[in-house]
């Protein structure tokens, strides 16, 4: 259920609204927590191909998901392409990625080839019942859903966080070694909560947040040998957020502005190609900065192998931790279900349809139950 906090404050006073919420919306047992929350911002990123390779695409990434992973891989596009994709058992969003691709040749007669991206997709959407202690997971995805709220809030939130994210990728019409890549995107996010504090269990107040932020990212692919390819990839580059928020209480109204960051994410990846079509890459990834109010410091290496056999693709990858670590829940790595995080999937293409699927742990789900818990999901191509 989707809450919407409206206050009709003609009819009823503000002490009467909040009393009427409180009796509905704060929990009978506080102790009956809810966590939910899905999105490309968690460790497997979006994209069914590229999840099953364990994320290891920067090098690798040639669809519209390449605006995630490395944008230089949307030159690979050679035609009109229109994508779609969704995570099967979604409980919050029906589609996390809508994109569409143009291919042009000889640009302006420049001699360059471009590719054009549209894409929208969702980063994050939480929604949480309950209350969470202050050195948990938990509480570093609601810092970042909700800035400054309160360690020991009791209630519900409920995030959505979407982007809209141009891409262009160029390389030599002639000399097709070395393609680069860059995205621009707006960052919208809209938060509700309604609780209370535990401190002050009798001053109901509800908060709505609206945030922005213009993303920056780019990326550069270059073909070392016949086999061998080297990327680099930066997203999130130096990204502020610019956060307002309204909190109506027993207190009365009032109303905040305040700047953030999201973290910098940056990938050096490899790409080999066998002579019996298997393709092996690898990404060493780094997150850093801030995650709403919390420094965050992440740490991955991702291995992925793709086999080709006539129109199918075989995709396996693994997720391997080497630092997680917050400054709000310090060190991560021994929270870990898993020492790895194993992917498998399978594509399936002609020249006007791809169709991927893809199984892999949810990283969320899995800490939350101390063991690898699988999710799936699956995406469409139209290509003409």
């Amino acid at each position: 259920m989707q809450i919407k906090c409206i206050l009709n404050i003609n009819s009823w006073s503000l002490h009467q609204y909040l009393f009427f919420l409180s009796t509905i919306f704060i929990p009978l047992n506080p102790q009956a927590n809810t966590f939910v929350v899905e999105g490309s911002d968690l460790l497997m990123g979006i994209g069914p191909a590229e999840i099953a390779r364990a994320g290891a695409s920067s090098a690798a990434t040639n669809d519209l998901f390449a605006v995630r992973w490395n944008p230089a891989g949307l030159v690979e596009i050679k035609q009109q392409s229109f994508a779609l994709s969704r995570q099967l058992d979604s409980q919050l969003v029906k589609l996390n990625f809508i994109g569409f691709g143009m291919h042009k040749k000889n640009v302006l007669h420049s001699g360059l080839d471009a590719t054009f991206a549209l894409t929208w997709f969702t980063r994050l959407h939480i929604k949480t019942h309950g209350t969470f202690a202050e050195d948990s997971l938990e509480t570093v995805f609601l810092e970042y859903a909700l800035p400054g709220y309160p360690k020991d809030f009791i209630g519900t939130i409920e995030s959505k966080t979407r982007e809209y994210r141009f891409g262009v990728a160029i390389k030599s019409s002639t000399h097709n070694n070395l393609s680069l890549g860059m995205t621009l995107g707006i960052v919208k996010c809209g938060t509700t909560s309604c609780g209370v504090r535990a401190s002050s269990p009798d001053n109901y107040h509800i908060q709505s947040t609206d945030a922005t932020a213009y993303s920056l990212g780019a990326g550069i692919k270059y073909q070392l040998t016949e086999q061998i390819r080297l990327a680099v990839a930066v997203q999130d580059f130096d990204t502020k957020v610019n956060v307002e928020t309204q909190v109506i209480s027993n207190d009365g109204i009032e109303s905040n502005q305040f700047t953030t960051h999201l973290p910098t994410n940056v990938a050096f990846g490899m790409l080999m190609e066998t002579q019996r079509n298997y393709i092996l890459s690898t990404d060493y990834q780094v997150t850093y900065g801030t995650y709403g109010s919390s420094s965050i410091d992440f740490r991955l290496l991702r291995l992925g192998l793709r086999k080709h056999w006539h129109h199918f693709r075989f995709n396996v990858g693994s997720i391997i931790p080497i630092r997680l670590s917050t400054g709000t829940t310090g060190n991560l790595m021994g929270r870990a279900p898993s020492p790895i995080l194993p992917t498998a999937g399978i594509s399936w293409l002609n020249r006007r349809f791809t169709l991927d699927f893809v199984i892999y742990p949810n990283p969320i789900v899995s800490y939350q139950q101390e063991k690898l818990i699988f999710s799936a999901e699956t995406s469409i191509a139209v290509h003409y």
